[in-house]
């Protein structure tokens, strides 16, 4: 029984040790194992906000693009009607025209037809006119003045004569004259016509060419304001899910500075200006009107206004953890300063330093510019605690 009770205690006593043995183990490794499994996640949760703000871009760059083509075709489609328009104008105009023409063409063949029977009546006059001299006898003007009784009948033979004589001229010059009037007055009534005709007809088919291209111009504008809602839905979910996943990395953010797993302040306790060629702050933090979308919109930093290529210098000492082009920020870089405190710099038109460098305070990192969306070369600058946007004038003086 003794022995019994004594193997009873030895099992408590090595049942204790291996509690105690596991409890420091525990100490030892599991903070560790805590800390790696809360990097990871962060890792995890940092490239799926980066793979969100990559569909959010995506999105904004399609919404943009169907906002441009949707701007060009409705400029096109106002084109079109005012060519439709000025094509109706000429056709009322030329129609107004091919019944002025009309008209004009009944008083002249009226007039021809006058023309045409005081042709015919010289015609008879000067047939009667030739009939009676024969009848009479008369063959000739010589026999006229040689059949004078007096000098002064031969006198006024003569004159009788000249008289006809110049009567025959002037009746075959009026003949003439009214044959070609008839014939230039029939040759320009009947180009008027065919040419007033001729428009009319091509006039008539521009309208009918417009009408199916503001069909189609019409059709097109529909389509795209399709796109543009469901674009503008796409934007509206990616953004809504990159919120989503910045507020769980800063909820992560939080966990590891209550946990003290976060890296290190590694700054000087003071940040400096941006852009020392530049202290003109062009639009503060918070909400304002989007200079470009000209819509109500939360302003995350400052933009601070400068010449093209003028320096970019880092506000704090810290390490590049992100260089590249976004289609909103343009060129840009974040600075990690540890303990959760990161700053931004967008729209540059270059970038000096890349992911991984170590920088230091007051260093050269970009150039001013305007890449992306914007509307002016200046440096958009966010200062940003454990993921969450703060006022960079409380940072930075």
């Amino acid at each position: 029984m003794r022995n019994k009770k004594q193997s009873m205690r030895q099992k408590g006593v090595a049942i204790c040790a291996i509690i105690v043995v596991i409890a420091i183990l525990a100490s030892i490794f599991l903070p560790a194992f805590i800390q790696v499994a809360s990097a990871k996640t962060t890792a995890e949760l940092e490239k799926e906000v980066k793979q969100a703000k990559t569909n959010k871009n995506n999105a904004k760059a399609q919404l943009d693009s169907v906002k441009n083509k949707k701007a060009n075709v409705a400029e096109e489609v106002l084109a079109i009607d005012e060519e439709i328009n000025r094509v109706e104008d000429e056709i009322e105009s030329t129609a107004a025209a091919i019944e002025q023409s009309r008209a004009n063409l009944i008083i002249k063949e009226e007039e021809l037809r006058v023309a045409e029977e005081n042709c015919i009546e010289y015609d008879q006059s000067f047939k009667t006119r030739a009939r009676i001299m024969y009848e009479n006898g008369t063959s000739s003007y010589l026999e006229v003045l040689l059949g004078a009784s007096s000098f002064g009948d031969f006198l006024s033979r003569i004159e009788m004569i000249r008289e006809i004589v110049e009567y025959d001229k002037k009746v075959l010059a009026e003949m003439k004259a009214s044959r070609d009037a008839i014939r230039v007055a029939k040759e320009a009534l009947e180009a008027e016509k065919a040419n007033l005709e001729a428009k009319e007809v091509e006039l008539a088919n521009m309208k009918i060419e417009l009408g199916y291209r503001l069909e189609a111009k019409q059709e097109l504008l529909a389509q795209l304001h399709e796109d543009e809602v469901a674009y503008a839905k796409a934007y509206e979910i990616a953004e809504a899910d990159e919120k989503k996943i910045q507020k769980q990395l800063q909820e992560q953010a939080a966990k590891e500075a209550k946990a003290g797993t976060q890296t290190k302040y590694t700054g000087t306790g003071k940040f400096v200006w941006p852009v020392p060629a530049s202290h003109r702050v062009t639009s503060k933090y918070g909400y304002r009107i989007h200079p470009v979308y000209n819509t109500r919109k939360f302003h995350a930093g400052i933009d601070i206004g400068a010449s093209y290529g003028s320096d970019i210098v880092a506000a704090e000492s810290g390490t590049v953890t992100v260089a590249t082009y976004g289609s909103g920020y343009g060129k840009y870089l974040v600075i990690n300063h540890g303990s959760g405190i990161t700053t931004l710099y967008a729209h540059c038109s270059s970038l000096l330093v890349k992911v991984g460098d170590k920088v230091s305070r007051g260093q050269v990192i970009a150039k001013v510019g305007s890449t992306g969306v914007s509307t002016g070369n200046h440096l958009h600058f966010e200062v940003r605690i454990n993921g969450a946007t703060t006022d960079p004038l409380t940072y930075v003086n």
